[in-house]
């Protein structure tokens, strides 16, 4: 059964390489000086002076390949890289086909949906079709993306209307299922970043928004990479679609993954080490522009605190992941933005389609947990052919990483780490003493990376059994080590000697929060309550228990006159529990009235 069952997987896959090779597929090599202006079908005049307006004027490689397949309404398949200007790719000739029908579109008529992955891309598509709608006076434009209040969201469409919808795939699909907007006339789907929608388990909520839309569509697909989940979905909801891969050559000799204006390196330096090397190489490059990306959530929050200390006056630092408010992550990323100089620390939420301009230099704390997102996360320096420099810090036992790298055309070279780094552990003592919730942090922060360590993918280079917990849990500054259910089963590397606490009396430590210092002291109080009530409770328990076994059990020593008193005893006892006599009469019986 299993044998017949991986067959037919095989032969589906083999059938979907097969289907995808048969489209028309069109290479793309290299950037030109193709204008707008050339591009047939012609764009309109208006559309074109509001692209000279926002400095456009020259298309990019994928913009000229996909633009004129576009408007002669193809379902397009794209495979570009990142920063290759896929954005415009999509939107000029959607507003040039939307705007080309005879008929006004009405309020509430859904005429285009463009779906991203994630909240901060589909806020910067809306920027830019939002500018390219003042060419157009009949299309609106609306943002759906969770993190806002849903009501606030359809009290928006209701009022401004809603042609062209733009937002991420959970919010549009609530939105769709209400009867204030119509998609039956719907003329255009994209999905951008396809590949990740699909990574970030969003298939069975695309497959209910594929499902509400007519099926006489044009669908247009933007991803990185085409892989299983893509195939799957270009087989399902394309129809005859055309192939555009854009592969770029970036030097005469040789093809690569990353531009020839990017420089890639890695330092190998053990991870107790490594917050020494971040906080040194963030002070000497304090008048740049940087990205460092961390593993997980708490992990960044966990940085953004202790470097923030350390470098604050030298350095702006400010923080960015998944869990924090949207309208924090909304104010910090126009925030870094603007920046002329300062650090970002961000998890892969800002890995993917954001447009950064002037970024210097890409640091990597870790390697991501999916080997795909390096040339993600690296892509956002080295844009439109400006030059950048990305870092990677890597373990003594993660060096192979650089050669997985090189295999996948991604050019790499070592540099030796700081000769002298700041000895940032004091600070983070220091820290710790004046925050409680400092400490809080760092385990959380230990806890989620080894937890999202242990799902790489890489997992022949990345294992968990050759990483050293104690220098980890060194590097992270902990008092103490954390009790976790992954670790039970594993015999990792090192010794319990590796481990060297802060040392801190835990129970000394106050929260800066005046609230939650309140709060800490109040739970302080009810646990010591409880201490008390509980002897309290088992001496009575006992008392019970001791009176229970003088009437029930038999005694050890006496004469026939107490065996006989136990005996009557024990048979009143089980008339009360029958209830053939009362607890009143039971004592009196016993005569303990008159004790």
């Amino acid at each position: 059964m299993k044998a017949s069952s991986s067959h037919s997987i095989r032969r589906l896959k083999e059938g979907l390489q097969n289907w995808l090779g048969a489209m028309t597929t069109f290479q793309v090599n290299t950037t030109t000086d193709t204008q707008f202006s050339d591009i047939q079908p012609a764009i309109s005049k208006n559309l074109l002076d509001k692209l000279e307006f926002m400095g456009f004027t020259h298309a990019t490689s994928v913009q000229e390949a996909v633009i004129p397949l576009f408007l002669r309404k193809k379902d397009c398949v794209v495979e570009a890289c990142t920063g290759s200007g896929k954005t415009l790719a999509f939107l000029i000739p959607l507003f040039e086909l939307l705007n080309s029908r005879e008929e006004k579109w009405g309020r509430h008529e859904v005429a285009a949906l463009i779906v991203a992955p994630t909240r901060e891309l589909a806020k910067q598509i809306f920027d830019i079709a939002h500018q390219l709608s003042e060419a157009f006076e009949t299309l609106k434009v609306s943002l759906m993306i969770g993190g806002t209040n849903f009501q606030d969201s359809v009290q928006s469409v209701e009022r401004d209307g809603a042609n062209i919808l733009i937002g991420t795939p959970g919010r549009l699909h609530e939105l769709l299922k209400l009867p204030l907007l119509k998609v039956k006339n719907l003329d255009v789907l994209v999905l951008d970043e396809a590949d990740r929608i699909i990574d970030m388990g969003n298939r069975m909520t695309l497959g209910r928004i594929l499902s509400a839309l007519p099926k006489q569509r044009r669908t247009s697909l933007f991803s990185a990479t085409l892989t299983e989940g893509v195939e799957e979905l270009v087989r399902t909801g394309l129809r005859d679609p055309v192939k555009v891969s854009v592969q770029i050559s970036y030097s005469d000799t040789q093809n690569q993954s990353t531009p020839n204006t990017l420089e890639n390196f890695y330092m190998i330096v053990d991870y107790a080490d490594k917050l020494d090397q971040v906080a040194a190489f963030l002070r000497s490059h304090a008048s740049q522009k940087i990205i460092l990306f961390a593993l997980t959530c708490h992990c960044a929050e966990w940085l953004g605190n202790i470097l923030q200390n350390f470098c604050g006056n030298a350095v702006d630092i400010l923080v960015c992941h998944g869990q924090m408010v949207q309208r924090r992550r909304d104010e910090y990323m126009g925030k870094f933005k603007s920046m002329s100089a300062g650090c970002l620390i961000s998890t892969d939420v800002v890995s993917r389609g954001i447009d950064f301009s002037d970024i210097d230099w890409i640091l990597q704390l870790d390697a991501p947990v999916d080997p795909r997102t390096f040339v993600h996360r690296v892509g956002r320096t080295a844009r439109n052919g400006k030059v950048g420099k990305a870092l990677l810090f890597l373990n003594e036992h993660e060096k192979e990483y650089a050669s997985f790298l090189k295999i996948r055309d991604v050019p790499i070279l070592q540099i030796a780490p700081e000769v002298q780094p700041s000895c940032i552990r004091d600070s983070v003592v220091s820290l710790m003493r004046s925050d409680r919730a400092v400490m809080e942090r760092a385990v959380k922060a230990f806890v989620s990376f080894v937890r999202a360590y242990k799902e790489h993918q890489c997992s022949y280079i990345f294992r968990l059994q050759h990483f050293n917990l104690y220098k980890l849990a060194t590097a992270f500054c902990l008092n103490r080590l954390p009790k976790m259910k992954e670790l039970e089963k594993i015999r990792f590397a090192g010794s319990i000697s590796d481990f060297h606490s802060i040392g801190l009396d835990e129970s000394v430590l106050r929260y800066k929060d005046r609230s939650r210092e309140k709060q800490r002291q109040e739970n302080i109080k009810r646990k010591l309550a409880a201490k008390e009530e509980v002897p309290a409770r088992e001496f009575v328990a006992l008392e019970k228990r001791s009176r229970l076994q003088k009437h029930s059990q038999p005694a050890i020593l006496g004469d026939e006159s107490e065996s006989e008193d136990w005996q009557r005893e024990e048979r009143l006892a089980k008339k009360l529990k029958t209830g053939k006599i009362t607890q009143a009469e039971f004592d009196s019986l016993n005569g303990y009235n008159d004790m």
